[in-house]
């Protein structure tokens, strides 16, 4: 049986390495450009170089993520990363924009891909359109639970699944997060989230974190899900420290090597003092989630330290539950339950201290008797810096014809078709010449360049310099001149690369608006469902709501929900089916990578559609990619709602152009029931369809709890019913 993979984060060169030598088997990376961790420190080119130079001689993997959303003007420079990228090969390319899939699949196939969790593929339909498209890993949500994992790899056993086991958990379903984007104008599907989920709202006159959520930690449990057909076991945390990356990767490996359980508390501890909110199973056990949300304190907790027993001036005495060293990072809440972090400091001259009485100096407000300390930094946790220009690069291995005649050399290297003659003046040798050896070693002298000639041919035995002398200062120059060809030559294929790519988009697009019937749509206000506050058809709303489509003239419009988890499949079946059978024209809005698949199915391919707002069209390729992809009739396309109305290309329509056309699209759709995980009430005798008011800074916020499901809208629409629940 294959070694399940632990994937850890390489947010940094050192946190890659920090986590490599520490047990993982793979990291994932992103670079300084089109990374969903922006604010990481993320990996320039020369060091992902030097990164896959050092993890090839590992037998370790490492997976490029280039997983935002591409705007049409960002194409040649997308291109020239993945001119660049392609040459080291990584082990996979973990991708969201599907303009970025076209441009991998058509011109750089050895790529393999992996769809990011940003791509919200979490239904057995949309892996069968990902593995239609050629890809060979999902990374799937965080929300599935082990039994849905396990029921998606029994269906799709032969494409790899990879699975979260460990980290920070968003509010919302990846990818279906707009918050930050409309709210702040910083698109977390551009890497620049701004946390919203980690602010405080209010509710009811109560102020808490409803949105943050509490830390996956999978823990031991984590054998289990190994045993669910998963094929990568994830563990968040590129903008984390190398020292975070170091004891996750220590803690995950002790437990799937089967160590000393005895030592796993301990590991447990440096890890939750690297970085921890409270640790909880999240969906993994559970499809409504375990604990899922913190009201008081959305960032690290560390591990309890000890209580206060005593306060006096700038001075407390500790009662302390572990062993602390001088500069260890602690933290307490004060009275209005604000955090304040201070530096352990001894008030004798002690360097540590085990279990006990201990004490120490305060912080500038001194916390009262009975206040639990937290250590949240250990301080042996400062990374020591590595200088990545000390390790290797990747070279990529070249292989060499040579032809030697008294008066030329012919060097050519048929992989990349090149080939040039070198003037040289031989003379005969004395002795036995080594002409071919001195070849051999002066070319593989590569310096400075990404490419190394290891492997030398002398093809024709009559013209090998067998009886030949060259001087070295000749050989050398040779050296020099033949890599700096290869590398304008190199310079030279990417540009020419580039132009073709770009030109051979720009007369498919031309196709693209010739041959197909798209239309400028109306504001999606205009024709959104009826007897409904969502703007997408549900199963639950259509059969409890007796929600149905809207309408523009004889044309009628189902936006289908872009959430549609394994549970659901057959009555969210049953509710197309329906649809789709009728009279009139009827015109689905896809919003899931799951649409795609179900409208490639025989019995749906005669249907209209629209790419409708979940798809996050943002660039042309995106539109040509799905028209390879749908049999359908395509009717047009609601572009990247984030984006500008500039940034949107021709062809592409916007949601509504004045205030009272645009749609009310959901800031969050969430797993997390609202009633149940926020306001912490029971589920006994609940209507499964709720609704709560909440504030933040003057500004008004509504919660729409649907079968279980949250949706979060900014604004509040007078018509809706109130249900404060007490």
């Amino acid at each position: 049986m294959n070694r399940t993979e632990l994937l850890a984060p390489g947010g940094s060169f050192e946190s890659s390495l920090a986590a490599l030598e520490n047990g993982a088997d793979a990291v994932y990376c992103g670079l300084q450009t089109f990374s969903a961790r922006k604010a990481a420190k993320n990996l320039s080119i020369d060091q992902l170089s030097r990164l896959r130079k050092w993890t090839l001689d590992r037998d370790k993997k490492i997976y490029l993520a280039i997983n935002t959303i591409i705007k049409d003007s960002e194409f040649p420079q997308l291109i020239n990363l993945l001119n660049a990228v392609s040459e080291l090969s990584p082990d996979g390319l973990i991708v969201q924009d599907p303009g970025l899939i076209k441009i991998a699949k058509d011109h750089f196939p050895h790529l393999e891909l992996h769809a990011s969790t940003q791509m919200s593929v979490h239904n057995s339909w949309g892996i069968k359109a990902l593995e239609d498209a050629g890809f060979t890993r999902i990374v799937l949500p965080r929300e599935l639970t082990i039994q849905e994992i396990s029921k998606l790899h029994e269906k799709y056993p032969h494409i790899e699944l990879e699975v979260f086991i460990h980290g920070a958990q968003c509010y919302s379903f990846s990818g279906m997060c707009l918050a930050s984007g409309l709210l702040l104008n910083r698109s977390g599907n551009r890497g620049d989230c701004g946390q919203i989920c980690r602010t405080w709202f209010k509710h009811s006159g109560e102020r808490g974190y409803f949105f943050s959520c509490n830390d996956l930690c999978a823990g031991p449990e984590v054998l289990r899900i190994a045993d669910a057909g998963v094929s990568s076991l994830k563990i968040e945390g590129r903008m984390k420290s190398p020292a975070y990356a170091a004891a996750v990767s220590r803690y995950y490996r002790h437990i799937l090597d089967r160590k000393d359980p005895d030592a796993l508390p301990e590991l447990e501890k440096d890890l939750r003092i690297a970085y921890s909110r409270k640790p909880v199973k999240g969906h993994l056990f559970c499809q409504k989630g375990e604990d899922m949300i913190n009201m008081d304190y959305p960032s690290h907790l560390g591990i309890p330290a000890g209580k206060v027993v005593n306060s006096y001036g700038n001075k407390i005495t500790l009662k302390s539950s572990v062993t602390l060293h001088r500069r260890d990072g602690l933290m307490f809440f004060d009275r209005k339950k604000q955090a304040v972090h201070f530096a352990l400091s001894f008030t004798d001259k002690r360097n540590s201290s085990i279990a006990g009485e201990i004490s120490i100096y305060s912080a500038e407000k001194s916390p009262a008797v009975g206040t639990i300390i937290y250590k949240v930094q250990s301080h042996n946790h400062h990374w020591k810096e590595i200088k990545a220009e000390s390790f290797q690069k990747y070279k990529r291995a070249l292989k060499a014809d040579i032809l030697i005649a008294p008066d030329k050399m012919t060097v050519s290297i048929p992989s990349w078709d090149f080939q040039h003659d070198f003037e040289i003046q031989t003379e005969a040798a004395q002795g036995q010449s080594i002409l071919q050896e001195k070849l051999r070693l002066e070319m593989a002298k590569s310096g400075v360049f990404d490419f190394v000639i290891d492997t030398l041919y002398f093809p024709d035995a009559t013209r090998t310099g067998k009886d030949l002398f060259l001087v070295p200062s000749r050989i050398k120059k040779i050296r020099q001149e033949l890599y700096r060809l290869l590398q304008d030559q190199i310079l030279k294929k990417q540009e020419e690369k580039k132009t073709f790519i770009v030109e051979s988009l720009e007369k498919e697009w031309q196709i693209f608006l010739r041959t197909t019937d798209a239309e400028k749509l109306p504001s999606r206000r205009s024709w959104a469902p009826l007897n409904t506050e969502l703007p997408y058809l549900t199963d639950f709303a259509h059969r409890e709501n007796q929600a149905k489509p809207g309408s523009r003239g004889k044309d009628f419009f189902i936006p289908l929900s872009p959430l549609q988890l394994p549970e659901k499949e057959e009555d969210f079946l049953t509710m197309i089916r329906k649809f789709s059978k009728d009279t009139e024209t009827r015109i689905f809005g896809l919003n899931n990578w799951g649409h795609i698949g179900l409208f490639r199915m025989k019995e749906f391919r005669n249907n209209s559609y629209i790419i409708d707002t979940g798809l996050l069209a943002a660039n042309r390729a995106s539109l040509l990619f799905f028209s390879t992809l749908l049999p359908g009739k395509f009717i047009g396309c609601y572009g990247w709602v984030e984006a500008s109305t500039e940034e949107l290309t021709e062809g592409m329509s916007v949601i509504g152009s004045k205030k009272e056309e645009k749609m009310d699209l959901p800031l969050f759709i969430s797993r997390n029931c609202f009633k149940k995980h926020s306001l912490h009430q029971s589920c006994k005798n609940c209507s499964r369809s709720e609704r709560y008011s909440l504030e933040q800074n003057g500004k008004n916020y509504t919660v729409l709890v649907q079968d279980c499901i949250s949706w979060v809208f900014q604004g509040k629409t007078d018509s809706a019913r109130e249900t404060e629940s007490s």
